[in-house]
Formats: structure tokens, C-alpha cells, sequence
């Protein structure tokens, strides 16, 4: 067998040599991330941070990793192509043509919205986390 094979109501991958391919895994256009502590190789879902960044994989038989804006527990969360969350100030442009500014909370990488302050500075973000004032942010060109 090679590839995704679901065996006892779990996924596994499987290389070219027949091997369980433990960790995270790039297979069918999307990352998953497949046990490597005990070596069992299951595919596990939910949170996970993997060599120091966080992923989202989806529950059920899905355990593809989140990309774009995903809304978990009580708030938004960003992750970028590779499906690594973002947190910090980020510059987002949306169809090639408005550029808006977020900030993903520090480590838990939570969208912030309303009047927040930042590094002693007071922002007001949109109730959908886009930054109204000031703008841009520091270490954006005007």
C-alpha cells in the first residue's frame, strides 16, 4: 500500500516503499500531520505546534491543515499559504486592490477588534479585525 490508507477508523500515509511516513506531510495539495511520538504514524487533528509553529487540522477524515482566516473557540485566526499561523502585525491585501492591516495576538495569534492598546500605543481595529487608526501600523510604509 502507498498513500493515504485508512485503517481501524484512522488515516495513515504510507511512502513509495511501503513505509508509514510519521510528522508533518505535504500529500493531495494539502498538509497533514501524522503521529510521530510513538511512532504509530495516526493522523491527528485539532491544534498542533509542530517544531515551533501552530496548525489547525480538521476534524473527522479531513485532518487537512487551516489556511485563511478560521474561526475557532471565540475568535478569527490567520494562516498563511503553508498553513502556519500568523501572529503579530500582519498586511493583508484582498483581490490585488485594498490593503488592511491586523493584529493576531501575540502568542495566541487571536484576531483583535475594538479599541486596543499595543506596545503603549492605543488602536482602534473593526469589528472584522482591520485596523481603522492609527494607520498603518509601525514598520509599514505610509
Amino acid at each position: 500500500y502507498t498513500g493515504g490508507q485508512k485503517w481501524d477508523g484512522s488515516w495513515f500515509y504510507f511512502n513509495r516503499k511501503a513505509e508509514m511516513q510519521p510528522g508533518l506531510l505535504e500529500w493531495g495539495g494539502g498538509k497533514f500531520y501524522l503521529n510521530p511520538t510513538n511512532e504509530s504514524g495516526r493522523m491527528l487533528t485539532g491544534w498542533r505546534k509542530v517544531s515551533g509553529t501552530w496548525y489547525y487540522f480538521r476534524g473527522g477524515d479531513s485532518g487537512r491543515a487551516e489556511t485563511g482566516w478560521f474561526y475557532w473557540g471565540s475568535g478569527w485566526f490567520y494562516f498563511n499559504s503553508k498553513a502556519e499561523m500568523l501572529t503579530g502585525w500582519q498586511h493583508l491585501t484582498y483581490s490585488g486592490k485594498k490593503d488592511y492591516y491586523y493584529f493576531l495576538g501575540g502568542d495566541s495569534g487571536r484576531m483583535l477588534a475594538g479599541k486596543q492598546t499595543i506596545d503603549d500605543v492605543r488602536y482602534t481595529f473593526a469589528s472584522g479585525g482591520a485596523l481603522i487608526s492609527p494607520s498603518p501600523p509601525p514598520g509599514f510604509p505610509k
